[in-house]
């Protein structure tokens, strides 16, 4: 069988164009600040300031939000699994896992030797009242959130259990 690859959608890329918006608007603002006139008040100082600093986080959120989604990556080999994320690296054997629960429609939980895994939606669309997960490119196709959870299930041979 050859191996299968999920990776987050394209979409994510507008958290980048987010974090570049924001960061230009906090350099705008720094900027300001500093040549301001100086008959502004000390108040209206602090808040330019804390006006700019609020942009200058809002980016760099957007920009781990962004690094984090392009970075996650899932591995289907025959044997095992090879999970990526900008923060660990790991491989999970089929045979390990002893459970896979399901604690809402978005969260789920593999419970193997060594350890447990959470997988969740690197992200979400909404509209109004409307909140779905943004799906998976697997193998360069976009399928839903869920597909990954059931391929495990079949590869792992055990049925998604609530939690």
């Amino acid at each position: 069988m050859p191996t299968v690859t999920y990776r987050p959608p394209d979409v994510l890329h507008w958290f980048s164009t987010g974090s570049q918006e924001a960061l230009q608007s906090a350099k705008r603002k720094g900027i300001a600040l500093t040549k301001g006139n100086n008959e502004s008040s000390v108040k209206q100082k602090i808040f330019q300031a804390a006006s700019a600093a609020a942009d200058f986080g809002r980016g760099a959120a957007a920009d781990m939000v962004h690094r984090q989604a392009t970075e996650t990556v899932y591995k289907l080999h025959d044997e095992h699994m090879d999970v990526r994320t900008p923060m660990s690296r790991q491989t999970i054997k089929y045979d390990a896992v002893s459970s896979i629960q399901s604690h809402s429609k978005d969260r789920f939980t593999l419970e193997y030797e060594g350890g447990t895994l959470t997988i969740r939606p690197i992200a979400h669309l909404s509209s109004g009242r409307i909140r779905v997960p943004v799906g998976w490119m697997r193998n360069e196709i976009e399928v839903p959130f869920t597909m990954l959870l059931q391929e495990l299930s079949a590869r792992c041979g055990l049925e998604i259990e609530p939690a």
